[in-house]
């Protein structure tokens, strides 16, 4: 079995640790991300029109928050 050498290392439950195996390395990355709070997150729903329309100005878009 692929990576039964970290089995000692990491003890897990076997489901978790197949579920390791059989998901590649970007998708975990982003689940991990997902779970993850930011303190940009009660800003999103705000920055998603601007974002979309072409607005990437940092400052601008800073600047459009510290403002509301």
């Amino acid at each position: 079995m692929p990576g039964a050498s970290i089995w000692p290392a990491r003890p897990q439950d076997r489901k978790t640790a197949r579920r390791y195996r059989d998901t590649d390395l970007d998708t975990l990355i982003a689940s991990a991300r997902d779970r993850r709070s930011s303190p940009l997150d009660r800003y999103k729903p705000f920055l998603k029109a601007p974002y979309a329309a072409g607005n990437t100005n940092t400052a601008e878009l800073y600047q459009q928050i510290v403002n509301r």
